[in-house]
């Protein structure tokens, strides 16, 4: 099934994300309840190992208000589900938080100080997530493969989705980039699997 659009509630004034709400009320509460797992696009080339670009700390702190907002859901419920006389279905957990993107394809990769090694766009909003964000690290999980939009869907459907069982996802990115992420994910999510067999 093809994916829907949310948008996050906005200042009326400044047309900034509005901090003062919950973004996870966007969601319709099917949604919010079921989600296996959230995915961050990356974008743009960060300026230090630990500070994504201003538009994917947006998507960060949506992703992890979604997530807030899940896990406190999440502890009362086992709080109340832990009681003798409960008898509902034990609650689901928080989702996961998947960084998409190891760089962008038409730019120059960030590379550390004193190693020179590759930095991944990924691995920064990671340190994002962790560090100002307060999001518990066994939570948040990497991609460093893909370097534009179709490998983002493409590798985190073969690394992670398909491999782990995500099947509710939740794709966070800008605006000006949201009718290109949807037709690109609905269509490497919804393929059907390979049938071929494979030489052992």
């Amino acid at each position: 099934m093809d994916g829907q659009i949310y948008h996050p509630p906005r200042n009326k004034k400044t047309n900034e994300l509005d901090t003062e709400l919950h973004y996870a009320t966007v969601l319709p509460p099917e949604i919010l309840s079921s989600l296996d797992a959230i995915l961050v696009l990356g974008g743009g080339v960060p300026p230090n190992p630990h500070d994504p670009p201003i538009y994917v700390k947006d998507r960060c702190r949506i992703a992890s208000d979604i997530f807030r907002y899940r896990q406190q859901q999440y502890q009362a419920a086992s709080s109340s589900s832990s009681s003798p006389s409960s008898s509902s279905s034990p609650p689901l957990p928080p989702p996961r938080i998947l960084a998409l993107s190891a760089g962008t394809a038409h730019l120059p990769q960030l590379m550390s100080q004193h190693l020179r090694l590759p930095v991944w766009e990924s691995t920064v909003s990671a340190s994002y997530l962790l560090k100002e964000l307060a999001v518990p690290s066994e939570y948040v999980f990497v991609e460093t493969t893909s370097f534009d939009t179709i490998s983002n869907a493409f590798f985190a459907r073969t690394s992670f989705t398909d491999v782990v069982g995500w099947r509710n996802l939740l794709i966070i990115t800008n605006e000006f980039h949201i009718e290109r992420t949807k037709a690109i994910f609905d269509w490497i999510m919804g393929a059907a699997p390979s049938t071929r067999s494979h030489p052992s």
